[in-house]
């Protein structure tokens, strides 16, 4: 485990954000089981390689890169003077994005549809902003009393995210449904022409 902040310890803005870390950002990173190191094993996954629903991410890696955010860094709480108001939105906003980490049951079929030839379900990382779930990942901040005006107390300030991660876990269960279609590979090119994408 990182430098998170403990009791007694310089509260500093790499503290918090240590702590953020380890209990969001790479709690997140260890259950996304499909992505584009780890393909679904059925079929050709053709419709994770185009935008429907959303493109896989890089293997492992779920930061924003140019995203509203960029990537998550101390750099993303811009006061000199770290306020619990600002540190919690910048928090929240990161996890609320990353709501879009959910499972997606995904169906395969070949031969235009008559052969189911993969039904599995997995957590992925869907990009497109559409898969954003609602959420009340904001109030966690005054729960914890991680808020503005509020003296951030080390074991609240993990408390807090470790509730930003308990949320998403439950969030992540609110399944996609992905249906695809495809031609076997002895097929001629005019049936993938022919063939309609869900």
């Amino acid at each position: 485990m990182s430098d998170t902040p403990t009791a007694g310890e310089q509260v500093t803005k790499q503290r918090m954000l240590n702590s953020f870390i380890d209990n969001v950002e790479a709690a997140i990173e260890g259950v996304i089981y499909w992505d584009s190191g780890n393909l679904p094993s059925a079929a050709t996954t053709q419709t994770f390689t185009s935008a429907v629903p959303a493109r896989f991410t890089v293997t492992g890696a779920i930061g924003l890169g140019t995203g509203d955010l960029g990537r998550v860094s101390t750099a993303s709480v811009t006061d000199s003077i770290v306020t619990a108001a600002q540190l919690a939105t910048v928090l929240v906003n990161y996890t609320s994005i990353w709501t879009k980490i959910r499972k997606v049951r995904l169906r395969q079929y070949s031969q235009g549809g008559s052969t189911l030839v993969g039904d599995d379900t997995q957590i992925t990382h869907l990009t497109a902003n559409a898969y954003e779930q609602s959420n009340t990942l904001s109030s966690l901040a005054a729960d914890d009393d991680v808020e503005s005006d509020a003296i951030i107390d080390a074991s609240n300030f993990n408390d807090f995210t470790t509730a930003l991660y308990s949320q998403w876990s439950t969030l992540k269960d609110n399944t996609v449904e992905v249906q695809e279609y495809y031609c076997h590979s002895s097929c001629h090119s005019s049936c993938h022409s022919s063939r309609g994408r869900r």
